[in-house]
């Protein structure tokens, strides 16, 4: 318990100014908790987040869980160039497509350099194929637009391992879904 000693100058605090006050402290710390969680750029949980929850996930010992890496192959290229707009756009569009694709019962993140992991909770390798189908095919379609106003696709891998067939530790499973991963040209 905090006790707030008030100094024999000090105004008191009227209860409209107090209750700002609160509100304004609980918004800032509401906004702290939000950047420390979430990847600017994409909305998705960022890395420390997400492999947090997948961590979580895994050490309850799931009957199965799946985990997808999706990496955005010509990040590299498509930043030397178009700059650093176009990737943001691919990497923002992605962004709500996967949470639009995949629903609030996935864990989605974005770990940096064009790569997104996807947890796909209770999911045998084959419900995970067929969950992944229509996000993949509507990868495929998305058309980007530079500054200078040229149109392109964006190539990706996608790779996926399932716990406990291809690993049981999250590292281990990351690993064999990167080396799983298959190229989808535009």
């Amino acid at each position: 318990m905090r006790i707030l000693l008030i100094e024999d100058d000090a105004k008191p605090i009227v209860g409209a100014e107090l209750l700002t006050r609160i509100t304004n402290r609980l918004e800032r710390s509401r906004l702290l908790q939000n950047l420390s969680t979430k990847d600017p750029l994409t909305g998705l949980a960022n890395q420390l987040h997400s492999s947090r929850k997948l961590q979580q996930i895994i050490s309850a010992s799931p009957s199965s869980f799946s985990l997808a890496v999706l990496i955005l192959t010509e990040l590299h290229q498509l930043n030397f160039q178009y700059a650093h707009s176009t990737i943001h756009q691919i990497l923002q569009q992605w962004g709500r497509l996967l949470q639009t694709a995949l629903g609030s019962s996935r864990i989605l993140g974005y770990w940096g350099n064009g790569e997104f992991l996807l947890g796909l909770p209770e999911q045998s390798h084959i419900q995970a194929e067929q969950c992944l189908a229509n996000m993949t095919t509507t990868l495929r379609q998305q058309i980007f637009t530079t500054p200078e106003g040229k149109r392109f696709q964006a190539s990706f891998s996608l790779g996926l391992a399932t716990y406990p067939e291809d690993a049981l530790t999250l590292h281990a499973l990351y690993q064999a879904a990167r080396s799983k991963a298959v190229l989808f040209n535009s």
